[in-house]
């Protein structure tokens, strides 16, 4: 994938069906080119060119995990892989005010600023969540401003969301925001970089 986040999502959901691959053969690197390029850090790779195209042409490969998403709307089902982070709640707001900026002063401050517009106006919703972790199944109720699904540890410009995990141990990693007004917004944002 020559691109950043978004490029590679494309890639993967080009290269999984039906939460399968495509293809076990099926071989996946990246290119950094994008305005976050949160992948990229997960997976050590330099932001260089040609340092990147060697490291993919001559680097180990391993298996991965990928995550597979089914979401309804209505009476539409959507399913989507992803292989670095999936979130609900104002990421998709914060998603897609960042997509409207100018990316000049690159991803960290771009979603950084998209982050705090989007708090400024996101009114969190109750939600309940149900999971199966190492210690059994678990649940949440209650409000929540964001949720992150980590397989890989970066997203949003450098916000390490699924610190320690790993996209090789068959396990995601869960980062849920609450409801802050925007004064701790900004006060905590140093602990999401």
């Amino acid at each position: 994938a020559v691109g950043g986040d978004g490029t590679c999502n494309e890639v993967i959901n080009g290269l999984v069906s039906e939460g399968k691959p495509c293809s076990p053969r099926t071989k996946f690197t990246v290119i950094p080119f994008g305005t976050g390029s949160d992948l990229q850090k997960t997976l050590k790779l330099p932001r260089a060119t040609q340092e990147a195209l060697w490291i993919a042409s001559t680097g180990i490969t391993l298996p991965s995990d990928v995550g597979w998403v089914e979401l309804q709307n209505g009476d539409d089902t959507v399913s989507k892989a992803f292989i670095n982070v999936a979130g609900f709640g104002a990421n998709g707001e914060v998603v897609r005010l960042a997509n409207s900026m100018d990316k000049k002063w690159g991803g960290k401050l771009t979603f950084l600023r998209a982050s705090l517009q989007a708090g400024m106006d996101y009114v969190a919703p109750r939600v309940r969540l149900e999971w199966r972790g190492p210690g059994g199944d678990e649940e949440f109720e209650g409000s929540m401003m964001s949720c992150f699904i980590a397989n890989g540890a970066y997203c949003g410009g450098g916000m390490h969301v699924g610190k320690g995990g790993t996209m090789q141990d068959g396990l995601f990693d869960m980062t849920r925001l609450p409801p802050t007004n925007l004064g701790s917004q900004l006060i905590q944002a140093r602990r999401l970089y």
